[in-house]
C-alpha cells in the first residue's frame, strides 16, 4: 500500500514560509524601533566636538529565545560620564586640599529618549503589526 504525503510535505513548506516571514517581520520592526531611538537620543546628545553624537551606534536584530534584540551604545568613553554626571577633578597644579570639586549633573540622553520615544515606538510596532496581518509584512521595511 503506497501513501501519499504531499499533502503534509506542502503543509510544512508553508509553514516554513510563515515562520521565515514572521521572522524578517521581528528582525525589521527591531530595527525601526532602534532607529526611531537612534534619531532621538542623537538629538539629545550635547555637541561640543561631535564625537560624541557621532558615536551612537545600531547593531543588527538578533533573536535571542523569542526576543528580537538591537543594541544602541556609544563606545566614546566619556559617554557614560556625560549620561549620569561626575564630578570634576579640579584644577591642576593646585595642591590636593585646595583644589575645588564639583558635582556636573549628567544630561541623560538615553534615559530621557526612552521615555520620549515610548508612544512613538508602540505606535510604530502596531502599525507594522497590522500590516503584517494585513500582508504587507512581505515587504521591506
Amino acid at each position: 500500500m503506497k501513501k501519499d504525503f504531499s499533502g503534509l510535505k506542502r503543509l510544512q513548506e508553508q509553514l516554513s514560509g510563515i515562520v521565515t516571514e514572521k521572522d524578517r517581520f521581528m528582525a525589521q520592526t527591531a530595527r525601526g524601533l532602534s532607529a526611531i531611538f537612534l534619531r532621538e537620543v542623537k538629538k539629545r546628545t550635547p555637541v561640543r566636538s561631535g564625537k560624541l553624537r557621532r558615536g551612537w551606534k545600531a547593531g543588527h536584530a538578533e533573536k535571542r529565545g523569542g526576543l528580537y534584540i538591537t543594541r544602541v551604545q556609544n563606545p566614546v568613553s566619556y559617554a557614560p560620564y556625560v549620561e549620569y554626571g561626575h564630578r570634576t577633578r579640579g584644577a591642576g597644579g593646585v595642591p590636593e586640599a585646595q583644589r575645588k570639586r564639583k558635582w556636573i549633573e549628567g544630561q541623560f540622553m538615553m534615559t530621557n529618549s526612552v521615555r520620549a520615544t515610548e508612544a512613538e515606538r508602540k505606535a510604530f510596532a502596531a502599525k507594522r503589526f497590522e500590516e503584517f496581518l494585513k500582508g504587507g509584512g512581505k515587504r521591506g521595511g
